[in-house]
């Protein structure tokens, strides 16, 4: 039995992002974004792989967190998908985005149990921060990683779409009744 809420008719399937996979290859060489990622040279790699992925980059220098080495808001058609970051102490390149849930939604429990499903599926984590509870909504956080000795631009690619994917998904579950 499949239990994919969109199999079954529940929610509104959006629109998928797979252009991610139908950009033009980069203007530069794969040799040279493999030299650059090397040299730990991430944030150049970053700039350079955007175009080849559909997506803008807008450098963010976040001042309350030092330990940050590469901060970026992520953007699709001018729309802001989320943030790419590397921490110092960290091997990890984070892929992420901040959502939040409505306490008052119909079938909370139920809605809650599909996102983290399809959240699940394509490898996002889903991490709570602390938050007031008597705020009317849920935060959270989604992020997906990938660590810098395998990065790539197919991997970046790839990790960009199911990322994509899955909160062009959340889309219905998280709209009102």
């Amino acid at each position: 039995m499949n239990n994919d809420p969109f199999d079954r008719g529940k929610y509104r399937r959006p629109t998928n992002r797979a252009r991610f996979l139908r950009v033009p290859k980069p203007k530069v060489s794969m040799e040279r974004m493999a030299q650059l990622v090397e040299q730990a040279n991430l944030k150049d790699f970053l700039l350079l792989c955007a175009p080849c992925c559909g997506i803008t980059l807008q450098e963010v220098q976040p001042r309350d967190i030092p330990a940050i080495e590469v901060f970026f808001d992520v953007y699709d058609s001018g729309q802001k998908l989320g943030y790419v970051l590397k921490q110092w102490n960290s091997p990890m390149v984070r892929l992420g985005t901040h959502i939040s849930l409505r306490k008052d939604l119909l079938g909370l429990a139920d809605r809650f149990r599909d996102i983290h499903h399809l959240c699940s599926v394509h490898f996002i984590a889903l991490l709570f921060p602390p938050a007031d509870p008597q705020e009317p909504v849920i935060p959270i956080s989604l992020e997906t990683t990938i660590h810098h000795d395998a990065l790539n631009v197919s991997v970046f690619r790839e990790a960009l779409h199911r990322f994509a994917t899955c909160v062009d998904r959340l889309e219905p579950l998280l709209a009102s009744d």
